[in-house]
């Protein structure tokens, strides 16, 4: 198991805090759950004089929500601590949650799928994320692009969060989604594959393709909820395509179907 760190945060300062300070409640643990025996590891080691890295806490001003170190908190109420060294930040109970979607990507225990499956989705339905790129919030998480872009899709599909025309990229320039591929209306050219009419109704074939690739390519009787038709000419050369394609070009895509299939 790797070692308990504490992510850099420019501006923190060192602060001793009593445990029974520390706000639990604030949606600040990115982890779809604690492990116990980690727990009771931290609290051995505790107990045996070893130091910890200090913990992550944002402070409104009135209360600090604990943003990283649920593991090593739980270790020192388990061996009887009433105190630890934490690195305190300025900022909000927004700025907190923002922060806990990425503290787990390179240090600690290793993340489930289920545990970046939650941050990313947490962060696709914060403010900070609403505006922000598939490629920035992947980075800031610690996932790659396509699952960013995957649950984006997914999400605005069930209307839990709402389409934005406008992301900021990485370099800081506002970027507006939803001239992509109005353009070429007439051709509709994207990467090499022509998106005529009969594509159009294939309206979730990026994500079929993705997530479920077992299914396109084996024998498996459709299921009655896909839309998808395999046995077409036109389907099968977008199969090859998807598979050649890089995600920025995959991204595209979605794009194009998000605004001519929506």
């Amino acid at each position: 198991m790797e070692k308990a760190k504490t992510v850099s945060i420019a501006g923190s300062r060192a602060k001793t805090l009593p445990l029974n300070k520390l706000r639990l409640d604030g949606d600040t643990q990115s982890r779809l759950s604690l492990d116990e025996d980690v727990i009771k590891e931290y609290a051995g080691l505790m107990a045996n004089g070893q130091e910890f890295p200090p913990l992550l806490v944002v402070f409104d001003g009135a209360d600090y929500w604990l943003v990283d170190g649920f593991h090593r908190r739980w270790a020192a109420i388990k061996s009887k601590i009433e105190k630890l060294k934490c690195l305190v930040v300025e900022g909000t109970r927004e700025d907190a949650r923002w922060l806990s979607y990425g503290v787990n990507k390179d240090h600690g225990l290793q993340r489930t799928n289920e545990d970046k499956k939650k941050a990313v989705i947490a962060a696709l339905k914060h403010p900070n994320g609403a505006k922000k790129s598939d490629r920035q919030i992947a980075e800031h998480v610690g996932v790659g692009n396509n699952m960013v872009s995957r649950y984006r899709s997914q999400m605005q599909s069930d209307c839990a969060i709402s389409t934005v025309e406008e992301r900021t990229g990485r370099d800081g320039r506002t970027i507006n989604t939803a001239n992509i591929g109005k353009s070429e209306k007439e051709s509709p050219w994207v990467d090499g594959i022509n998106l005529q009419t009969d594509l159009q109704s294939q309206v979730r074939v990026a994500e079929e393709i993705e997530s479920d690739e077992e299914y396109l390519f084996d024998d498996t009787p459709a299921p009655a909820t896909r839309t998808v038709q395999r046995d077409s000419e036109a389907f099968r050369n977008l199969c090859i395509w998807w598979q050649k394609a890089d995600s920025a070009a995959r991204t595209r895509f979605r794009l194009w179907i998000d605004g001519e299939c929506s």
